[in-house]
């Protein structure tokens, strides 16, 4: 095996937490990899530690997990809360707590972005954040065998798409990045809708997902996750990062010329990959409900 077929292998069985079948040489090639595809970055460096599966970086004055490595690009999430925090102080006034016009997600891509560096800031992409709210979630998840309890709210406007440079996680992301890879600290809040009205999901400091939400004025850990390329300005708003949305993405395929066959192949490639990872966040989203049940951890009847 050739060391870019090593190192694909390795990224593969990285993003799907197939951690026992990587072994040094490829731990190796991985970190080595990285490395080199982020070497211009001034103070940018990758660890590994002993006993612990997870890549972390040092990148903008903080550490970050790397949950997903694609072929020129890393999805990150803070090791730690960077602080604690509302998820939106307006949410009353507003009657919704989407993240699209949330408080927070203005500070992340404001106040937050303007602490990195020019150089550094070229280097975090655009991404579009799929923004369906838990129930939608939860009615995809009904088909393998969890029934949202009554009361959820469901309106057609809470699923607006966002593009950001910085974001917070999804109830989706949760289940396939942060419980695979275990990325937990204290309490923090998600970019999703809870399944009580007007609140906002979040995991708690034993690292389970609080599916009925909390009041957007009430403070929980913040956890910026953003997309690092090592291309500066490859993927801009009208070109963004896209989350793994099957439906997104096939969407995409369908109305997009493209103009080679390698470009056609690459949209393949990742649209067989977003569609594997989704399928993934179910499967894991199943056994999560199965466990806890559908709010806080109570079983149904």
């Amino acid at each position: 095996m050739s060391n870019t077929e090593l190192i694909e292998s390795t990224m593969r069985r990285y993003n799907f937490g197939k951690f026992e079948l990587i072994n040094d040489l490829a731990w190796h090639h991985l970190v080595l990899h990285i490395e080199e595809l982020f070497s211009d970055i001034p103070g940018f460096s990758v660890k590994r530690y002993r006993d612990d599966e997870r890549i972390y970086i040092y990148f903008g004055k903080l550490r970050w997990i790397v949950l997903s490595i694609d072929v020129d690009k890393l999805l990150v999430i803070s090791s730690e809360c960077i602080e604690v925090g509302i998820y939106d102080k307006y949410w009353f006034d507003k009657k919704t707590s989407l993240w699209i016009n949330s408080a927070i997600r203005k500070y992340l891509n404001k106040k937050f972005l303007k602490s990195f560096s020019t150089y550094e800031r070229s280097k975090i992409a655009f991404t579009m954040c799929e923004n369906k709210d838990f129930l939608r979630d939860c009615l995809e998840i009904r088909e393998l065998g969890f029934k949202p309890f009554k009361g959820c709210r469901f309106t057609p406007n809470d699923s607006a798409n966002t593009i950001d440079r910085v974001f917070l996680p999804s109830v989706y992301e949760y289940f396939f990045y942060l419980q695979e890879k275990k990325c937990f600290a204290d309490s923090f809040w998600l970019r999703s809708l809870g399944l009580e009205l007007d609140c906002t999901a979040y995991v708690n400091n034993k690292g389970n997902l609080i599916d009925c939400g909390d009041w957007p004025k009430l403070m929980h850990g913040i956890r910026p996750t953003m997309w690092i390329t090592s291309i500066a300005g490859k993927y801009l708003s009208s070109n963004p990062v896209r989350t793994f949305a099957p439906s997104l993405r096939q969407t995409y395929l369908c109305s997009v010329e493209f103009k080679t066959e390698a470009e056609k192949l690459e949209n393949e490639r990742q649209a067989k990959m977003e569609a594997e990872m989704r399928a993934k966040a179910l499967s894991l989203a199943q056994t999560y409900f199965q466990k806890y049940g559908n709010k806080n951890g109570e079983k149904d009847e």
